[in-house]
């Protein structure tokens, strides 16, 4: 049966009011008539933990693997600080291995080139240069006025290297600038990189089920006390702020 709902107005010491509120939450009052709508640093400071410990149970869901739920020892503002460094670390981990894979399609078509070799060459005196154009601009002259020497073609892009002493030869194509690293490092790095994201994730799956429920709970707590907070702002100050109506 649906019973009429009950106004009452009160007059309290202000000394009272905070421990009264507290009293009206345990009853369960349903509704306090609102003169301020503004929320204070308390409550704004309220809203971004909800709005952090929100984002977290997001992220972990997608790392749930319905594994049992883990006992950690942190406490919940640990493990929420904890998630969040592991997802910047991510996202670092991510733009690293899109970079390295860049790296690595760069310098595939050139094999595991021996930067060494280039560098003796040219101590002996002979300079190398790398090129790359399409099969359709490539000249069989060169190779028969120069020392062209092809090393790949991919794609309809031919890649060749061009030895000489002297004089450098004019051809028209485009001239290939290694990267700070060899293929080998690159494809050790990028290794490298996917054991952190694995290592990253597998913490997040780890902590999922137990991270999720413990943040349900914290913003539970922590809307209890901003719909506390919210209360206390609502009485109107009387008698110099001696009495809150």
């Amino acid at each position: 049966m649906i019973q009429k709902m009950k106004k009452y107005h009160f007059v309290l010491h202000h000394a009272d009011y905070n421990s009264f509120l507290k009293d009206l939450q345990n009853l369960g009052v349903v509704h306090i008539i609102r003169n301020v709508d503004t929320p204070n640093e308390t409550q704004v400071r309220q809203l971004e933990m909800v709005s952090r410990y929100t984002d977290a149970i997001k992220i972990l869901k997608k790392a749930d693997t319905g594994a049992e739920k883990s006992q950690s020892s942190m406490s919940t503002k640990a493990i929420l600080d904890k998630v969040e460094d592991a997802v910047r670390t991510l996202d670092e981990l991510n733009r690293e291995e899109d970079m390295l894979r860049k790296h690595i399609r760069d310098l595939s078509p050139w094999g595991y080139f021996d930067q060494e070799l280039e560098a003796k060459l040219e101590a002996a005196g002979v300079m190398v240069d790398f090129h790359t154009c399409t099969k359709n601009n490539f000249d069989p002259e060169w190779q028969e006025d120069y020392t062209v020497i092809k090393i790949n073609e991919i794609a309809g892009i031919v890649y060749f290297v061009v030895l000489y002493l002297d004089e450098k030869p004019e051809l028209d194509c485009d001239t290939f600038t290694f990267h700070q690293y060899s293929l080998k490092e690159y494809e050790a790095q990028l290794a490298q990189c996917e054991q952190k994201q694995a290592d990253v994730n597998q913490f997040l799956e780890d902590i999922a089920a137990e991270g999720i429920s413990r943040f349900q709970e914290e913003i539970a707590s922590i809307m209890r006390d901003h719909e506390f907070e919210d209360a206390t702002q609502q009485a109107i100050d009387e008698a110099d702020n001696h009495i809150k109506v």
